[in-house]
């Protein structure tokens, strides 16, 4: 039994396998990833309260307008709305007495450039015996305005 020492030398030390590459993930991470992008997405595009009741408001005063066809009444409740949407967005001493190109600016401001058009009937719209207005565009404008509107102070939606 001499040969005991000949035996373990021919054993050989452990050898452990080779770590596991990092990239690419397993198709599990990929899920993960994909669904944490989708709700991240989701949090940034989604719309405060007032804008989705704002929208609804806006969504009913067309249907309205569908169903009278008076478009100057059509425009005095889209300028109620604005109003009440840039009180919501600013302090009220500032925006409760804007009129004329002042109240334009402010939309502009609020809105980030973007001012529902056209802007004359805004401005003198309610004043005028009969209103000339594309009824659609001034509500896809409005709406389009309402969703980019934020707080010119702070960058709130």
């Amino acid at each position: 039994m001499n040969g005991g020492g000949d035996l373990a030398s021919l054993l050989r030390d452990i050898h452990l396998p080779q770590a596991p590459a990092w990239w690419p993930p397993q198709p599990g991470w990929w899920l993960v990833a994909l669904v944490l992008l989708a709700a991240v997405l989701w949090w940034l595009r989604r719309l405060p309260a007032w804008k989705r009741e704002a929208l609804a408001r806006l969504k009913s005063a067309e249907a309205d307008f569908a169903r009278h066809g008076d478009a100057a009444r059509l425009l005095a409740e889209v300028s109620v709305l604005l109003r009440a949407c840039a009180l919501k967005l600013q302090d009220r001493a500032e925006v409760a007495g804007l009129t004329g190109q002042a109240w334009i600016e402010c939309l502009r401001a609020l809105g980030r450039g973007a001012c529902p058009a056209p802007e004359e009937a805004l401005v003198d719209g309610a004043y005028r015996r009969r209103v000339e207005l594309d009824a659609a565009a001034f509500a896809r404008s409005a709406a389009a305005w309402i969703r980019r509107a934020r707080s010119y102070k702070d960058g709130s939606r």
